[in-house]
C-alpha cells in the first residue's frame, strides 16, 4: 500500500456520537474506501453505513454474524480502526489473524472502555466537589487492563478521545471528537435583543456524570438574585434536532466533573456560543488557545454570572470558539492527521 493508492478503512464496531460515520464520510470525500459498521443500533438518530443490529440477535446469531462479517472485512479492508476498545470478534479473537495478514490495526478508547466507572464516581466526582475520595480505587478494572495489554500487542497505534486517558495509556495519541463544520453554521449572538432573558444550553445523556444538578442549583440561585435566565436541558432527542436548541442559547455548559469537554462543547463553539466546562491540566499545556471557560461544580454560578453580565466577552469567546473548532476538531483536519498516522504507523511491532 502506497500513499497514492486509496486507503481501504473500516471503522467498527461501536458508534460513539456519530464519530465513526463522520470519519467514514470524511475519508470517502477524499476518494478513499471507508465504511462505518456498528454492531448495535446507534443512538440519537445516527445511522451507520451498515448496522448488524446485535440487540435483535441471540448470542449464537451474534457470533455467526460477527464471524461472517470478519471474513468479509478481511477481503475488503486494509486498515481497521476499532472504537471503544472492541474488535470484530469476541475476546479479540480476530486480532492475531488480522496482524498475520498484514492489516493495520488501530484502537480508539473513548472513556469507560478503559477507565473504571467506580473510579469516576468515587474519586473523580468527589475531587471535583473539593472532597476527599471515598476510598482507594484503581483507575481501570483488571478486565480493562487485560484488554489494554492485548491492544498494546496488536495495534499499530492507540488513540484516546479524552486527554486524561493518557494517564492510563501514556503512549496513546490524543485524537479528540470531530464534527463537520458544514453541518454547524456559525450563529453568534448579534445585536441587542428586546428579550433580556439569557438562555443557558446544557445537553446531557447522563446528568450525574455531567454535573447537571450543580448547574440547576446555580441557575436557581442566580434567578433568586434577579437574573433573567432560562436553563434548557437538552436530552432524549434526535441529534438532528439538537442544533435548533443550540441556536437559541446564549451560553453553553458541558462537562463540570470529568476534566474535559465533549461533542456538546464542540458543537456549541462551532455555532459561536461561549462555553463553560471543567478543563483538566492537559489543556493548559497543550491547548493554551482553548477559549472554554474553566469551571468545576463549585464555581459554575460565579462563571455564569460573569458571562451573563458581559455580553462583549460572550461575543469574543464565541468567535474564538469557532476558530478553535476549525483548527482542532473539523473532520477535514482529522482526516489529514489520520491519513498520516495510517500510512506511517509502526508495522513492525513485536508479537
Amino acid at each position: 500500500m502506497t500513499e497514492t493508492q486509496p486507503l481501504r478503512i473500516l471503522f467498527a464496531p461501536r458508534e460513539i456520537c456519530g464519530q465513526m460515520q463522520l470519519l467514514a464520510e470524511g475519508f470517502r470525500a477524499r476518494g478513499h474506501v471507508a465504511t462505518a459498521v456498528g454492531y448495535h443500533t446507534a443512538s440519537h438518530g445516527v445511522q451507520n453505513d451498515l448496522c448488524l443490529h446485535f440487540e435483535k440477535k441471540s448470542r449464537t446469531r451474534q457470533l455467526a454474524a460477527s464471524l461472517a462479517f470478519t471474513k468479509q472485512a478481511i477481503r475488503d479492508y486494509d486498515i481497521f480502526h476499532f472504537f471503544f476498545g472492541r474488535s470484530l470478534m469476541p475476546r479479540n479473537l480476530d486480532l492475531p489473524l488480522l496482524k498475520r495478514l498484514g492489516k493495520k490495526i488501530f484502537v480508539h478508547f473513548r472513556g469507560s472502555d478503559i477507565r473504571s466507572r467506580t473510579w469516576v464516581s468515587e474519586v473523580v466526582m468527589p475531587q471535583a466537589l473539593g472532597r476527599s475520595p471515598t476510598g482507594q480505587f484503581p483507575r481501570s478494572t483488571p478486565r480493562q487492563l487485560k484488554q489494554l495489554a492485548i491492544w498494546r500487542r496488536y495495534a499499530g497505534a492507540l488513540f484516546v478521545s479524552i486527554p486524561e486517558l493518557t494517564e492510563i495509556v501514556p503512549e496513546a495519541l490524543v485524537v479528540q471528537q470531530t464534527i463537520d463544520l458544514c453541518r454547524w453554521p456559525y450563529n453568534p449572538e448579534n445585536g441587542q435583543s428586546s428579550n433580556p432573558e439569557i438562555v443557558i444550553g446544557h445537553a446531557t445523556s447522563n446528568r450525574k456524570i455531567k454535573g447537571t444538578a450543580h448547574l440547576v442549583t446555580a441557575v436557581n440561585q442566580l434567578r433568586d438574585r434577579g437574573h433573567s435566565l432560562r436553563l434548557d436541558i437538552i436530552e432524549g432527542i434526535d441529534h438532528k434536532d439538537v442544533a435548533t436548541r443550540y441556536r437559541q442559547c446564549h451560553i453553553g455548559v458541558d462537562e463540570l466533573v470529568q476534566g474535559s469537554y465533549g461533542n456538546v462543547a464542540i458543537e456549541l463553539m462551532a455555532g459561536g456560543k461561549p462555553v463553560i466546562a471543567n478543563l483538566g491540566p492537559w489543556y493548559r499545556g497543550n491547548r493554551p488557545d482553548c477559549p472554554i471557560v474553566h469551571s468545576g461544580p463549585a464555581e459554575i454560578g460565579a462563571r455564569l454570572e460573569e458571562l451573563i453580565s458581559d455580553r462583549e466577552r460572550r461575543q469574543q469567546l464565541g468567535a474564538a470558539g469557532r476558530c478553535y473548532v476549525e483548527k482542532w476538531h473539523d473532520v477535514r483536519s482529522l482526516v489529514d492527521r489520520l491519513t498520516d498516522i495510517y500510512t506511517h504507523s509502526n508495522e513492525e511491532r513485536e508479537l
